[in-house]
Formats: structure tokens, C-alpha cells, sequence
């Protein structure tokens, strides 16, 4: 097998991406380039979690709470390819039903996507626009608390995405959009302190990049352990911002250690910036 870890599997999917930018390059004419369209989207809110992680409690305790989110996106639109680029943060406390057992939770995650359209109709102030491509993407889970529970558990997802985007435009001001992300090849790994008895860790801990890449292990795409859908609203303001709403639903499974069940409800406003 060419691709043995999953460090191997981001190079190689970076040398895709990069491929296809170069590509589109080379195709593009001197008037397409000038068509070229470009925005970066600053997003902030809140997602809503639901938890069970057997790893980290050694129970199917039911942990919930909001915590503050936040994404940075960078598009780009040409005639025949649409780069997406993506940075997100979210961190914050969940709860027990009580209220007597509280963990902090912190989720982040990188991405790539390469679309290509697939589908275009409609007048000149409505159109339906369907893409089609994929994600390279790497998500860090992690849950921590020294007091109570005494552990720490993180799970990391690397992999590749089947993404799919369908947009209608209203009218020459608004439209909304529907994304799925779909798990295609996935690299997992789960990880729980246990206090400080996982000696296998010990030795990792000094070096976070052999943390979040050793021994991570290839992730059946059924029953889809990652799962990500995304609904979005787009208002122009002005020639070059942009009002954009979105809310987005993800599903987190793993049973490798005990169960893992994750459940986010987010909702992100913000603006996109055009040039």
C-alpha cells in the first residue's frame, strides 16, 4: 500500500490540490483569470454539544453545553474550479444534567476542497449552481478535566471528503446554499490518558505531531464516523461585503475505545469580503 500513515496521506492530498491549482492555471485564459473571483468569510457563534464518551468518563454519562465557535474561509471561483480553504476554533465547557461534572471541549479542524461545477440553470437574476469535489481535511476532538473526572481524551479525523455544494441564487443580492461532506478515506485515532496510566502515551507527549498521526488506523466510511451537513444564507451589502448566516449540523461516532457519540448543532454569522 503506497499510503502507510496518514502523514503520507496529507502530503499526497496536498500535492493533489496543488496540482489542481496549477492545472486550472495553465487552462485558464487571460479573461477567465480576470473573472476570477475571490472572498474571505469571518464567521463567529455558538455550537450546541451533546456527548457520551465512555473513554473519558468509563460511563455513558450524557455531557451538554454551548460553547463559542469561530471559522475563517478563503474562496476561490473560477470558470472551471473553486478552491475553498478553511480554519476552525471552538472551545468551551459542557455538563453533566446535574450540573456537577463539568469538561472542557476543544474542536478544531483544517481543510482543503477542490469543486468543480456540475450543474448551472436558470434566468439571469436566478440560478441554481451544483459542484461537485473533494475535501482534505484534519479535525483534533479533545476533552479535558483535571479535577473530576481526571482524564483526557482526544480523537483525530484525517482524511479525504466527498464534498458536494448546491447554491440558488434569489436574486442578484442574496442566496442560499446546501453542503454535505460525505467520508470517503478516513485515518482515526482514539487516545484517553486514563489519569496518567496510559504509559503508551508518555513518550508521544513531548512531540504533538506523533500524537495526532502514529498509530492511526484506516476508518471504515460506513456507518460514516464523521458526518457534516451545512445549510447557508448570503445578503450582499455592497459591491465588496457580504452578510452570511449559516447553521450546521455534525455527527461524530467511534467505538474503538468504548463508545464515542458527538452530536453538534452550530449556528455562524459573519461577513464575506470580496476582491
Amino acid at each position: 500500500m503506497i499510503i502507510t500513515r496518514p502523514r503520507h496521506l496529507l502530503v499526497a492530498g496536498m500535492t493533489i490540490l496543488s496540482g489542481c491549482l496549477m492545472a486550472q492555471d495553465v487552462a485558464d485564459s487571460p479573461d477567465s483569470l480576470a473573472k476570477a473571483r475571490h472572498e474571505v468569510e469571518i464567521n463567529a457563534g455558538a455550537i450546541h454539544n451533546r456527548v457520551i464518551d465512555e473513554g473519558f468518563t468509563a460511563s455513558k454519562l450524557k455531557f451538554t453545553g454551548n460553547t463559542p465557535a469561530f471559522q475563517a474561509t478563503y474562496r476561490r471561483t473560477g470558470e472551471k474550479i473553486v478552491i475553498h480553504a478553511g480554519l476552525y476554533a471552538a472551545f468551551g465547557k459542557v455538563r453533566t444534567a446535574d450540573q456537577r461534572i463539568s469538561s472542557r471541549m476543544y474542536q478544531y479542524r483544517i481543510s482543503a476542497s477542490v469543486l468543480r461545477p456540475l450543474f448551472k440553470s436558470g434566468t439571469s437574476s436566478s440560478k441554481i449552481h451544483l459542484f461537485i469535489g473533494g475535501e482534505l481535511s484534519s479535525m483534533i476532538y479533545m476533552r479535558y478535566d483535571e479535577k473530576q473526572i481526571y482524564n483526557v481524551s482526544a480523537m483525530f479525523i484525517h482524511g479525504l471528503y466527498v464534498h458536494a455544494l448546491g447554491q440558488l441564487d434569489l436574486n442578484s443580492r442574496s442566496s442560499i446554499s446546501a453542503e454535505l461532506f460525505v467520508p470517503g478515506l478516513l485515518f482515526t485515532r482514539y487516545v484517553a490518558a486514563d489519569g496518567g496510566a496510559n504509559v503508551d502515551l508518555k513518550p508521544e507527549a513531548d512531540h504533538p505531531l506523533e500524537l495526532i498521526f502514529n498509530k492511526a488506523a484506516i476508518a471504515s466510511p460506513v456507518p460514516f464516523p464523521y458526518l457534516r451537513c451545512k445549510f447557508g444564507y448570503s445578503l450582499k451589502l455592497s459591491q465588496r461585503v457580504s452578510f452570511a448566516a449559516s447553521y450546521e449540523f455534525s455527527r461524530l461516532r467511534d467505538q474503538s475505545e468504548g463508545t464515542l457519540r458527538a452530536y453538534g448543532n452550530q449556528i455562524l454569522t459573519g461577513f464575506k469580503f470580496h476582491f
